[in-house]
């Protein structure tokens, strides 16, 4: 997605599964965005023309699959083709309700699909290890607002388009990035857009409107956005990697991760916001609570069966509800944290964005000392 563009509507970087009805016959992709009137999808050449319409399936992180049609508006860097949606009846509540998820709670999703990858890692909201080739690695999100950009702009060299060895290189290069780049890092960052599944070498700027995006060379030269869920690479067998953050920056990076929802009313239900229809996972034992029911993993759990909002999303065969609403402080070790609530099975756990070491993920046991709270309110 160009830096460059001016949208009606936010995207979101969501992968979802899309079936597209082309001449030559059906053919399986993944979106590399979403909005609330299109997407866009990556496809191997010959791309449909631009203005084409086309039948579109659509599976939607619940597991549900929606028909409607696509017309393909532009095509992008890398075979990327912009499409608009046309959906109707059902198909376009379920897929407004899926937006309105995103938009509400998306980076929380992007910590939980973490999780759901490694359910018994606590730092898993943080980011993922990995073995590549013989090497094992680290990444860690970049933060929501890219605290990882600007800490490695604070730290490191980084010159003007004008003056970037990219200009020398690259004779498109200032044409693209004079009106829109304040200055470029001199060397390149190792990012992931797939959780750890392969690693970019990205050249990252910082844009004079704001925010950050790196330097693509597919199909000439064009900058892509950035701080759309992506991790950075931040060690190789134990040793820091270019921008070197410390524990300190990683810290730093990982409050930033979370403190926009935090300042904002995401965790309540926006007026006219439809929930996604959600089957709740049967309970071993269906507790009872007295009066004044508030601690324990009991009343996590019938708060959680109570909870009108509620959220499912699909991993492979794992699925996952996050109930935005029931909060929980848990003394874990010693530590107070407080965050969300989460079910993983017969798992129960919460989501910790505030306390130490947050954001982390907390496993609730029956002598675990947790106690209801109400969600924050909005702040600013």
């Amino acid at each position: 997605m160009s830096a460059g563009e001016h949208r009606q509507h936010p995207r979101f970087r969501v992968a979802l599964r899309a079936h597209l009805s082309l001449p030559g016959g059906v053919v399986a992709a993944q979106t590399q965005g979403v909005s609330r009137r299109g997407c866009s999808v990556r496809l191997v050449p010959p791309l449909p023309d631009v203005g084409s319409e086309l039948p579109i399936t659509l599976e939607l992180p619940s597991g549900t699959s929606i028909d409607g049609r696509a017309t393909c508006r532009n095509h992008l860097q890398g075979g990327i083709c912009g499409m608009s949606l046309a959906l109707a009846g059902d198909a376009a509540l379920l897929w407004e309700s899926f937006v309105d998820e995103e938009e509400q709670t998306g980076s929380l999703w992007r910590m939980i699909g973490r999780i759901a990858r490694a359910p018994d890692d606590a730092m898993a909201p943080r980011g993922v290890h990995a073995r590549v080739a013989h090497d094992e690695v680290r990444f860690h999100t970049v933060g929501e607002n890219g605290e990882a950009y600007r800490v490695a702009f604070e730290r490191h060299p980084a010159d003007a388009p004008e003056s970037c060895d990219l200009a020398a290189r690259l004779p498109a290069f200032l044409e693209v990035a004079r009106q829109q780049v304040t200055r470029m890092l001199r060397e390149p960052l190792q990012l992931s857009f797939d959780d750890g599944q392969s690693v970019v070498s990205a050249r990252v700027g910082e844009l004079a409107r704001g925010g950050y995006a790196y330097v693509s060379e597919a199909d000439g030269v064009g900058l892509v956005a950035l701080c759309v869920g992506e991790l950075v690479l931040v060690s190789r067998n134990g040793q820091t990697v270019f921008p070197h953050l410390t524990g300190d920056d990683l810290e730093r990076v990982a409050c930033d991760t979370f403190r926009r929802d935090l300042q904002r009313q995401v965790f309540a239900r926006p007026r006219g916001l439809r929930p996604a229809p959600v089957t709740l996972p049967p309970l071993p034992v269906r507790p009872t609570p007295p009066a004044k029911f508030k601690e324990g993993l009991g009343a996590v759990r019938f708060a959680q069966a109570a909870a009108e909002d509620v959220q499912m999303r699909v991993y492979g065969d794992r699925q996952i509800w996050f109930h935005p609403t029931v909060w929980a402080r848990v003394d874990d070790e010693g530590t107070e944290l407080m965050g969300p609530t989460l079910q993983d099975g017969d798992r129960v756990c919460v989501l910790a964005l505030v306390g130490p070491g947050a954001p982390r993920v907390v496993r609730l046991e029956e002598d675990s000392r947790v106690k209801l709270l109400k969600p924050p309110a909005k702040t600013g």
